[in-house]
């Protein structure tokens, strides 16, 4: 029998986004229609939403533009088996798979977290439109919040979990 691990802050604030979410309809239009806008651009009912399972978990304060990137996402998202988000991408057809490759290594090089967003909003879209999935919210969280890690460790990963593409042998 396996040890019961803890949750962590990262998956007490999506599962608390995410129970919000399925309780309230209003909680879930209001993050789902701010789903890839920065916090600060946001109107008050967005706000409110977000601060409503923020506020319940032990994540640093700048962690909030990370949280409500990724309490966006949540309430965009259907319900289903989540995936990793290097796995979305290694499902995508052949054909959809080189765009978001290009898309991928745009976003790579990003420091600056309102660009990075932008960005993964843009790349998360493009999956959606050519699959079904649903993404592990609390593994990319875990993920935003290392991102600007000198090491790179994130950048690394998830180029270490991308799929080989197809070689066309002439």
């Amino acid at each position: 029998m396996e040890p019961i691990r803890e949750e962590t802050n990262t998956q007490k604030f999506c599962r608390l986004v995410k129970d919000y979410a399925l309780r309230d309809k209003s909680y879930r239009a209001a993050l789902h229609h701010a789903f890839g806008h920065p916090l600060r651009t946001q109107r008050t009912d967005a706000w409110m939403a977000f601060y409503r399972a923020f506020d319940q978990v032990n994540l640093p304060k700048s962690a909030e533009e990370d949280a409500y990137f990724i309490a966006g996402l949540i309430c965009s998202q259907e319900e289903g088996e989540s995936i990793f988000f290097t796995e979305a991408i290694n499902r995508l057809p052949d054909n959809a798979y080189s765009s978001a490759m290009h898309r991928l290594r745009e976003l790579l090089p990003v420091h600056h977290h309102e660009v990075l967003h932008k960005k993964l909003f843009g790349l998360i879209r493009y999956i959606e439109s050519k699959e079904t999935v649903v993404i592990k919210p609390s593994y990319l969280l875990d993920d935003l919040l290392a991102w600007n890690k000198p090491t790179h460790d994130v950048q690394r990963k998830w180029l270490r979990n991308i799929r080989e593409p197809e070689s066309s042998e002439s």
